[in-house]
């Protein structure tokens, strides 16, 4: 954008800037999230008190364990995934976007993805 007056348009840049990075560490956080679940998702994790899904009713019994944990692994890389189409979407827009749209936008997708995934695990935990 070129306005004639050298610093808004470094300013400008600087802006678009720290909205491709906040971006960029939203699709980052959407693989490793994903990338870290696979694990789980192939029954890798065994019982401990580090990795997984862990309530009392997990650590009680091995076979509540694998299939909770398998659940929330698939649920995991879901997850990373919309983390990963929703900040390319906003990449594709971002010129449109102020950057307290961008920042608001992936704050709100991750918390609200997180809190979807919670739910959705703790009613399957209670199903088995």
């Amino acid at each position: 954008m070129y306005t004639g007056n050298p610093i808004k348009e470094r300013a400008f840049m600087n802006t678009q800037r720290i909205k491709v990075i906040v971006i960029i560490s939203g699709i980052f956080m959407g693989l490793l999230v994903s990338g870290i679940s696979v694990p789980l998702i192939k029954g890798k994790v065994p019982p401990n008190g580090s990795y997984g899904f862990k309530t009392e009713k997990t650590l009680s019994s091995e076979e509540v364990w694998y299939k909770a944990n398998t659940y929330a692994g698939k649920e995991m890389f879901r997850a990373g995934l919309m983390l990963v189409g929703v900040s390319i979407v906003l990449l594709i827009v971002v010129r449109k976007l102020n950057i307290l749209a961008v920042v608001a936008v992936q704050f709100l997708s991750i918390v609200t993805i997180l809190a979807i995934i919670i739910l959705r695990c703790v009613s399957y935990l209670n199903k088995i």
